[in-house]
């Protein structure tokens, strides 16, 4: 009893422990997980709030990562310029500039205010920027003094959203339908686009002037937040000033031709526009003209999309630039003088293209078509000539008519403006290796000669053909042949059989003829005989004589009748074994059973003889010899042999004296040798008084089997004989 008590304070003790130490767990898991979740909280909430921005320059420290926290921004700054499209303006402090995004209902800001502003950073599309919360106009006050800047600075986009001042010449004005207007500004030789206000229709007369501009510096920028080129946005004509003289008439300049234009001229002075005059051969409008003077042709750069037709006369008004090989004129304007010829194309080469004298021109060429073309569906067609490879490109043209389809192949006959594509340099020379034609209209296309119907295609459609046929065709000729092969065959095998029988009817003629005949005088001759001699002593011998006559002539009629029976032209071995065993049954008085095939196929004719005689010397020897009284026959085969048994109840004899018997009875040996022949195998087997089996297997070709499928599946029929 004390030990049972002891033993449970003790378990209770363990119990009690172990409930202890699992409390003990989970309040340690419960201290980690809150020492987690006082971690996390400590890093999603920053320890102290975000501090206040005060200038531009502290916005403009913050990178992408910072500005997204929306750090809050307190300013005093002044408008710079207001941007009317995306609702947001420019302003500056004392040191750098931002971009303002206005919140809630548009308002308008002009350059010049000064406002106190309260906002948060926001990451913008290239730099921080501002999103304006509240903004309070304490007055009006000047802009900041711009700082100068050239092109290079422009390009870094540091002085993004600065005010600044740039200096450069004019080369193009163009009006947007939003109410603005873009300058084409060229800095030591690379242009920069100002946009502002459109302040009048017509800032024309600012091309080819070199200007000081005013202005905030901006950027194009793409998706990867990436500066894509520099642009500078204005306020107004104030911010613009001339440092040339206006031109009131730009094309008052001399004119010259083609040739002239980068010629070396000592008094030449750049920056200035020339004036060439020409007859129009092509145009892309809004892209660029083609015009032709006297010698040469011309590419004129245009943003003009009067439309002008081949043979009208202008006067081109550019800048002149290198091309890809030829000067070109670029910012070009024109206007139309005239009317005349529309110009004849020039007939040329590709060779002579390559040379680069018809660089612009209006040309002729003759040239194969690579691939199939389909018109408009297709932007430029592969053509070759003497083996060199080109292209045919399509213009706008101003009717809408459709353009051919063409098929690989084609000689076609091409009209069109040459252009040089590419170019190698070969020292100071420049060497033209590519070019294309620019295609006007439908008409520049006449088809010379149209391809070949026989096309890499269809050959190969056709010769696929012509195989196939000729395979079908040597299939069919082997299936021919081997058809014949089995005709030719059969023909054989009736003629061998046709002369088989022809022969045993031939001998049977003969042996009726003489030997059976001479038997039967023979025989007659002898009854005369005994019935002169009935009381004479050799009586006895003469009726001896009589019988073997008779057996004789028996066996000779037998004999015929054999060679002269039909049995296996009607109906094959199974037919004639039945109708002997049937006549040898009759004439003995025996019972003779046959078991054969009901219908069984056709064998070589020497095959069916010697099996049908082994057969009738088998039957003979049991009735004979044996004295048998039932004799049963027994014919099988398959598709590669076939088998007789001869199987009789007579007195039989010892198998070990079967050489004895073979020798003294010529009637097992020649069954033995019709085996032979037909190169089959001859067993006997008998006991005394058990009765004699005699067995034949003999190979059957296979060239004559004519057994239909189901042979093996044939009954049996049994044919008892009485």
């Amino acid at each position: 009893m004390l030990l049972t008590s002891k033993l449970r304070l003790q378990n209770a003790v363990h119990q009690g422990s172990g409930l202890a130490w699992r409390r003990l767990g989970r309040l340690v898991c419960l201290c980690f997980a809150f020492c987690l979740a006082v971690d996390a909280m400590a890093v999603a909430q920053p320890a102290s709030p975000l501090p206040i921005l005060k200038s531009v320059e502290e916005v403009r420290q913050l990178t992408t990562a910072q500005a997204a926290l929306s750090y809050p921004v307190h300013l005093c700054c002044v408008v710079t310029c207001c941007d009317s499209i995306s609702s947001g303006f420019f302003v500056q402090d004392s040191q750098k500039g931002i971009f303002v995004r206005s919140s809630g209902r548009r308002q308008t800001w002009h350059a010049g205010q000064k406002i106190d502003l309260e906002g948060k950073t926001e990451p913008g599309d290239f730099a921080a920027i501002i999103k304006a919360v509240k903004i309070t106009v304490l007055g009006e006050s000047e802009i900041p003094s711009p700082k100068l800047v050239s092109f290079d600075q422009l390009a870094t986009g540091t002085e993004d959203a600065l005010w600044i001042e740039t200096r450069g010449v004019v080369r193009s004005t163009e009006h947007l339908g939003t109410g603005f207007v873009v300058l084409d500004l060229v800095f030591g030789g690379v242009r920069v686009q100002a946009i502002g206000p459109m302040i009048t229709n017509d800032l024309s007369s600012l091309v080819e002037c070199t200007v000081r501009l005013q202005g905030v510096a901006g950027v194009l920028f793409n998706r990867k937040r990436q500066m894509i080129a520099p642009i500078v946005y204005f306020n107004s004509l104030t911010n613009i000033t001339v440092e040339s003289e206006i031109t009131i008439d730009p094309f008052a300049v001399p004119e010259k031709s083609v040739r002239q234009l980068f010629e070396y001229d000592s008094l030449g002075s750049a920056g200035h526009r020339v004036k060439i005059q020409g007859v129009v051969i092509g145009q892309l409008p809004g892209e660029a003209i083609f015009i032709r003077d006297q010698q040469d042709g011309l590419l004129v750069e245009t943003k003009d999309r009067t439309l002008v037709r081949p043979g009208d006369v202008l006067e081109t008004l550019g800048f002149p630039a290198t091309g890809h090989f030829n000067p070109i004129l670029q910012d070009a304007v024109f206007r139309k003088t005239g009317t005349g010829a529309v110009p004849s194309p020039v007939p040329s080469t590709v060779r002579v293209l390559l040379d680069g004298a018809l660089d612009a021109d209006l040309v002729t060429v003759e040239a194969d078509l690579q691939v199939d073309w389909n018109g408009r569906d297709e932007p430029f067609m592969k053509l070759q000539e003497s083996g060199i490879m080109f292209n045919a490109a399509i213009a706008t043209a101003h009717e809408a008519s459709p353009w051919p389809t063409l098929r690989a192949g084609s000689r076609l006959k091409l009209t069109g403006i040459c252009q040089v594509q590419e170019v190698v340099a070969e020292g100071a020379w420049l060497h033209p290796t590519f070019i294309r034609l620019l295609l006007r209209s439908p008409q520049d296309i006449v088809v010379l000669h149209q391809p070949s119907w026989w096309t890499a295609v269809r050959l190969l459609w056709l010769l696929g053909g012509v195989m196939t046929f000729a395979l079908i065709a040597s299939v069919w000729g082997i299936l021919l042949k081997r058809r014949m092969l089995d005709q030719a065959e059969v023909i054989r095998t009736q003629l061998k059989r046709e002369g088989v029988l022809n022969e045993r009817a031939r001998i049977a003629r003969e042996f009726h003829d003489t030997l059976e005949q001479e038997l039967a005088g023979m025989s007659l001759q002898m009854d005369m005989i005994a019935a002169q001699t009935v009381k004479h002593p050799v009586a006895e011998r003469i009726g001896v004589a009589q019988r073997l006559l008779r057996r004789s002539q028996e066996e000779a009629h037998r004999s015929v009748w054999d060679l002269r029976c039909g049995a296996l032209e009607r109906g094959g071995l199974a037919v004639a074994l039945e109708e002997t065993a049937e006549q040898t049954a009759r004439r003995a008085g025996i019972e003779i059973c046959l078991n054969a095939p009901s219908q069984s196929r056709r064998l070589p004719v020497l095959l069916e003889h010697h099996l049908l005689r082994i057969s009738q010397e088998a039957i003979t020897n049991a009735i004979r010899h044996g004295r048998a009284k039932i004799i049963q026959l027994d014919l099988s085969f398959d598709a590669d042999e076939i088998c007789l048994r001869i199987k009789d109840d007579g007195c039989g004899f010892v198998s070990e004296e079967l050489a004895k018997e073979m020798a003294g009875h010529f009637g097992l040996l020649g069954m033995k040798e019709r085996a032979e022949k037909i190169g089959g195998s001859f067993c006997v087997v008998s006991q005394p008084g058990l009765g004699t089996l005699v067995t034949v297997k003999a190979p059957v070709p296979g060239t004559n089997d004519n057994l239909a499928a189901s042979e093996s599946t044939m009954p049996i029929e049994t044919t008892n004989l009485s």
